[in-house]
């Protein structure tokens, strides 16, 4: 467990990271099961209009996200509600790539899943509702239906290999990805 002197060195460390305009602002929440540690906010959440950050400013997350889908597919595995080692087909039966892709290979970027970029689903808050992200990947997926390498055969970073462990998630644990996380 860090020390309180250890925490203000991290926060004196981000504060001159904002300061030199290294990022607009920086904001977490350091806890345990029972309670907050500590907490640390600073900078501008939006620069133009000179609008601090605050416990409500949404940061996107992007590919750190990746570490808690492999985290939750590890969970169902441990669960026994999925096998990493068994294709992807047998959980996803419109799975649309080679069927003997396992969710393994998904999980290690080594599928041969493209990677097109850019690749951007960011929609506002008030848009959440209605945004249809199955439609949106549909698309993407139809424009990119083949692989770009044999499964195993090499390591190529793949974002849709991870929506597609995502919509794993919802299949095996019956509920929306963002819920399950």
């Amino acid at each position: 467990m860090p020390t309180n002197n250890e925490m203000k060195e991290v926060d004196t460390i981000l504060i001159k990271l904002i300061k030199e305009n290294k990022t607009p602002s920086v904001q977490y929440v350091f806890f345990d099961t029972d309670s907050v540690i500590h907490r640390f906010q600073s900078g501008f959440a939006d620069i133009i209009k000179q609008r601090k950050t605050s416990e409500n400013t949404c940061y996107n997350a992007y590919s750190v996200t990746k570490t808690f889908t492999a985290m939750a597919v590890l969970q169902l595995a441990e669960q026994e509600k999925l096998d990493i080692g068994k294709p992807i087909k047998t959980y996803l039966p419109e799975f649309s790539y080679p069927s003997e892709i396992t969710i393994k290979q998904l999980m290690c970027h080594s599928a041969g899943i493209p990677n097109p970029i850019p690749l951007n689903w960011i929609h506002l808050v008030e848009e959440h509702q209605s945004f249809d992200a199955n439609g949106f990947f549909r698309k993407i997926f139809a424009k990119n239906n083949r692989t770009k390498s044999r499964p195993n055969e090499k390591f190529a970073y793949s974002n849709l290999g991870y929506v597609i462990l995502g919509q794993l998630i919802e299949q095996v644990a019956g509920k929306k990805y963002e819920e399950y996380i």
